[in-house]
């Protein structure tokens, strides 16, 4: 099997999905898996889901990208009761439960990736600046109902997570795919090949979803 590079859209706490997502693709020590960030907040189990991605980084090579959830969680990690002003809603992981672990894995995470025909971002982009030159709000917390992108200058092709797809499909424009389908809100977790453009779905509970190529 050749070297695939995988993207894995907005996890949001869902460490049922992320396992039986991570069996599903059946990785090679070599595959590149993108993890498009928000792992915490919103779903049931945001520790289980650092903890999953901290072992699969002896399992691939792994680059994970850090969203906006996961880095309010950073900046509030003092006060470990709120995200700056948002209530952090996993009922059985309070911050304080969080250990130095899995805070250290979201500090290592990076705000954008790319390859030589893909960028991955968490949220947006601006079409016209290097990724390197942009700034984390562009990169972790524009919505794309605020600014749908162009093509980046680079030609190269956008994988997003971020703007909720409720529906539970991928938006896909093209140059640009947005692989956040609203797992812990009853869609999938999304795997997206960038190559193939093979997709692999999980709902919360794990269940694998069969209709998708």
């Amino acid at each position: 099997m050749s070297r695939r590079t995988i993207a894995i859209g907005d996890i949001h706490g869902c460490s049922v999905a992320l396992s039986r997502l991570i069996d599903a693709l059946k990785l090679e020590s070599d595959d590149v898996v993108v993890t498009l960030g928000d792992y915490v907040n919103r779903g049931p189990n945001s520790r289980g889901v650092i903890d999953r991605l901290i072992a699969l980084q002896a399992e691939c090579e792994l680059v994970p990208l850090l969203g906006n959830h996961d880095q309010l969680l950073l900046h509030n990690r003092s006060s470990r009761s709120e995200i700056d002003g948002l209530p952090f809603t996993d009922p059985d992981n309070g911050l304080e439960r969080f250990n130095e672990e899995q805070f250290a894995f979201l500090e290592s995470c990076r705000t954008y990736y790319e390859d030589a025909t893909h960028l991955f971002v968490h949220a947006n982009y601006d079409a016209a600046s290097p990724l390197s030159e942009q700034e984390p709000y562009m990169l972790m917390w524009l919505h794309l109902d605020a600014q749908m992108p162009k093509r980046h200058f680079s030609g190269k092709a956008a994988i997003v997570g971020h703007s909720s797809q409720r529906s539970g499909e991928i938006l896909d424009k093209s140059h640009l795919v947005c692989i956040d389908t609203y797992c812990h809100g009853g869609g999938w977790l999304t795997a997206l090949d960038s190559t193939s453009g093979r997709v692999w779905q999980v709902d919360r509970d794990g269940h694998v979803r069969d209709s998708v190529k």
